[in-house]
């Protein structure tokens, strides 16, 4: 092939191969998106079952609500996994079609308390999760587990690509061997042309010479455009309950939770203790907040409880811990802190406080620990403050308030 044949000829290879991708992702897309909207329906159809034989049965263990979703496991074969739960009670109704989709044996599940966690890939499968109100005024919360694309589907589409790109080697064997016949009969034209001018003329004309008449050059004629990729969609989730850009729960969330978690403290009698952690500079829509927040999650607290707290700090919840308990904690985590985090931003300051035997509102104990949070220092000496609470002042506290209140209710008559 001539140097600008090649050239043309590469540019089109470009465009074709990269059109063959395209045409591979927009099938398998499409085919996403086409088992969503599905899976929608059957999560939509679900949900109403569940909500329907409960208020009938006031159970999750009652026959016609099991035989409901048993035949709902039969009629979606997409169907892998259905569980109910809620934050004070834990898993009351779990079904899978296979235990590997399952994080935590069997046998520990009733320990759970929270989120779930499964085991599964996020692009042939979705999760959607939404809200069961059953009367007379109990939330619960419902996930499933939908899989989208079987890997034995994607062989047809990868077949049918594999055939297209087949098919287009053939065309440029066929032209890269048509080219080399002709400039080969071309050639040895050249050559018998310069022998028959130099016998009549006297003079040689060497075998390789150019003809005199230029052939025409190919050109093509190209229609610039844009390509965009089809956007993967995300699920329509009818209760979002973490931020999809940091991955923990939202701020807004942080009192009524940290409230419920107070309350079943003290029912089990047990301490707790809230940390709020600020790093100046740091801002949450960065990378290395969302650095952060990954560590906390996998090394000092559960993931559902750790949130957003302003635009540069995290709050954590620590069950079952006091507030010495929890300042060792922080100051162990503080040493394991990522270097990259640390060159760069200043060192995190923590602020503490624990129930310490009170029943206090989340609304008491966030106020405590942003009081800690303000007299904490930039220093490794004094970037964790604690706020420590006399029991013996708060009993004293709350019987001069309950005393105030009597007193309050009985008016003298005049």
């Amino acid at each position: 092939m001539g140097k600008k044949l090649t050239a043309v000829y590469t540019g089109i290879s470009l465009v074709v191969l990269v059109g063959i991708l395209m045409f591979t992702m927009g099938r398998v897309l499409s085919l996403r998106r086409e088992r969503l909207e599905t899976s929608k329906t059957i999560h939509s159809s679900l949900r109403k079952m569940i909500e329907e034989g409960m208020g009938q049965e006031k159970s999750f263990q009652s026959p016609l609500l099991k035989f409901g979703i048993q035949q709902a496991f039969q009629r979606a074969p997409s169907l892998m996994l259905v569980i109910v739960y809620s934050f004070d009670e834990g898993i009351h109704y779990l079904r899978a079609r296979n235990s590997n989709i399952l994080t935590t044996p069997l046998a520990e599940l009733d320990a759970i308390r929270g989120f779930p966690q499964f085991q599964y890939n996020s692009f042939t499968h979705v999760k959607i999760t939404s809200s069961i109100a059953i009367p007379p005024g109990t939330t619960f919360l419902l996930d499933a587990v939908y899989l989208l694309i079987d890997p034995s589907e994607l062989i047809p589409i990868f077949r049918d690509s594999l055939l297209l790109l087949l098919l287009f080697s053939g065309v440029t064997l066929g032209i890269y061997f048509n080219e080399r016949r002709s400039s080969v009969g071309k050639s040895s034209s050249v050559t018998q042309k310069g022998a028959e001018g130099s016998a009549e003329t006297g003079t040689f004309v060497p075998a390789g010479a150019p003809s005199s008449e230029k052939p025409p050059s190919p050109s093509l004629e190209t229609k610039e455009g844009i390509q965009i990729k089809p956007a993967l969609e995300t699920p329509s989730i009818e209760q979002c309950l973490f931020s999809p850009l940091t991955g923990l729960g939202w701020h807004q969330h942080l009192e009524k939770r940290l409230t419920l978690e107070l309350e079943r403290a003290a029912y089990n009698e047990q301490d707790l203790s809230l940390v709020l952690m600020q790093i100046a500079g740091m801002h949450r829509t960065g990378e290395a907040y969302r650095k952060l927040a990954k560590s906390i999650q996998t090394s000092i607290a559960f993931e559902d409880l750790v949130f957003e707290y302003g635009e540069d700090g995290v709050a954590i919840v620590l069950p079952n811990s006091s507030l010495e308990q929890s300042i060792t904690t922080l100051k162990g985590f503080l040493k394991k802190l990522d270097p990259s985090i640390s060159k760069e931003f200043a060192l995190p300051r923590c602020g503490v406080s624990s129930r310490n035997g009170r029943l206090i509102d989340g609304k008491q104990l966030i106020r405590e620990a942003e009081g800690a949070l303000r007299k904490a220092g930039a220093t490794w000496k004094d970037c964790i403050a604690g706020f420590r609470s006399d029991p013996g002042k708060y009993r004293e506290y709350i019987a001069k308030k309950e005393a105030s209140r009597s007193l309050e209710e009985v008016s003298p008559v005049s």
